[in-house]
């Protein structure tokens, strides 16, 4: 199972849900599910949100890092 959501900012693509199974990770298929929401409008600029497990993936296809955040939670 693969996901990803394209959508539009106005002036970019926005690339969002991208996930894989661990039995399919090595195999490109995170980038090649990445690429459709990247170039939807291949005439804008493209922007996502990576995770530490996708960066590598997202630095191969050209993406460069702009800042990087932590997100922590409290539970309970």
């Amino acid at each position: 199972m693969r996901t990803a959501l394209a959508h539009h900012g106005g002036r970019v693509n926005g690339v969002e849900i991208i996930s894989c199974l661990p039995a399919a990770r090595g195999r490109r298929i995170g980038e090649a599910v990445t690429w459709l929401p990247t170039l939807v409008r291949p005439e804008l600029p493209a922007a996502l949100i990576a995770s530490d497990l996708g960066r590598p993936v997202y630095e191969r296809m050209g993406y460069v890092a702009l800042v990087r955040f932590t997100l922590w939670l409290v539970a309970g």
